[in-house]
């Protein structure tokens, strides 16, 4: 997910968050492995510039299949925290917030 939206990469040695480069993703797992900041980032997504997010996952039913507490996690943080935020709650909570059609796609 952090590669497909091109979540912002912080880079500790400059204090500083910088936007996608190529090879951002040669961190750590653990890196990107938080889920604070995954929710963040797809309630901001500042730097999408598309007003319709269309997001397609390939082989649903392999999705992390060694890990399936995770995989609930993120379907059920799709339903309850990304989609409705999406839908209604960027417009209270985000100054100059805009709603956004936000689809998802799963595919056995």
């Amino acid at each position: 997910m952090a590669e497909k939206f091109h979540f912002p990469v912080f880079l500790e040695e400059e204090k500083k968050v910088v936007e996608w480069f190529d090879g951002a993703y040669g961190y750590s797992r653990d890196y990107f492995m938080n889920w604070e900041r995954y929710e963040d980032w797809l309630t901001d997504l500042s730097w999408v510039k598309q007003n319709s997010i269309i997001l397609i996952i390939k082989n649903y039913s392999k999705l992390l299949i060694e890990y399936s507490e995770s995989k609930e996690y993120i379907m059920n943080n799709f339903k309850n925290v990304i989609l409705p935020w999406w839908e209604k709650d960027v417009v209270m909570y985000m100054v100059g917030g805009r709603k956004r059609d936000f689809n998802i796609y799963l595919i056995a």
